[in-house]
């Protein structure tokens, strides 16, 4: 594989079509321009998603809500993750998401992970991507990688994300990740966007315009 820095300043009105088939991308944007970036991924190509694997950092319901709102339904098999700090209420409310929730009778399966246990989320992560793998296409969302790094440091992130990119590389599952560049120096920007096969940065306010920071192009195609 090469590495291939962009250049370019040119937006791009296509964001699937930017990054191509990739099985990983890292979007850099706000939280208010992210969601437009993660439907267009979500449903950026032909085949609906079979199962959806989200890790999000709060309430499970805020991803089930943008879904119905930008993609038009919650994928029938979806799994969530939520990373909390502990609270008593968390496994409780969590319990609550069943069919009698969603107007198209999707059950989704929501999970508590807490970050201060140690190894508790890349391990319960890398898990259920290996219990998916045989789904005919899987797609992680992990929002977001901002807020993975205040927990775990980056040092420690690093090591969980290049394992993790590494992982979908070598499977049918794609991932795209989400981070507020506007919360990171530079060093850490520098080091967690080389564990990516791709990177864009929201160019717009809205968030439908990208432009390509980083894509990883195999051998044939940067000769």
């Amino acid at each position: 594989m090469s590495d291939v820095h962009s250049g370019s300043s040119a937006q791009t009105e296509s964001l699937e079509h930017t990054v191509g088939d990739v099985s990983n991308v890292l979007l850099l944007s706000s939280e208010e321009t992210s969601s437009r970036g993660c439907s267009d991924l979500l449903t950026g190509t032909e085949t609906d998603v079979d199962h959806l694997l989200g890790v999000v950092y709060g309430d499970p319901e805020d991803l089930f809500d943008h879904l119905r709102s930008t993609v038009g339904r919650v994928p029938a098999e979806t799994t969530v993750l939520a990373v909390h700090d502990g609270d008593e209420d968390t496994d409780a409310d969590a319990a609550e998401y069943t069919s009698e929730s969603f107007a198209d009778a999707v059950s989704p399966t929501v999970e508590t992970i807490h970050p201060d246990e140690t190894g508790s989320l890349p391990t319960t992560v890398r898990d259920r991507l290996d219990t998916l793998a045989g789904d005919d296409r899987v797609a992680l969302c992990f929002d977001s990688v901002t807020h993975l790094v205040d927990d775990f440091g980056l040092n420690r992130s690093f090591r969980f994300l290049n394992t993790l990119t590494s992982q979908l590389s070598t499977t049918d599952v794609t991932g795209h990740f989400h981070l507020d560049p506007d919360a990171h120096d530079e060093q850490t920007l520098s080091a967690l966007t080389t564990t990516f096969d791709a990177v864009v940065r929201s160019a717009g306010t809205g968030g439908d315009e990208w432009e390509l920071v980083w894509k990883r192009l195999p051998d044939d195609e940067s000769a």
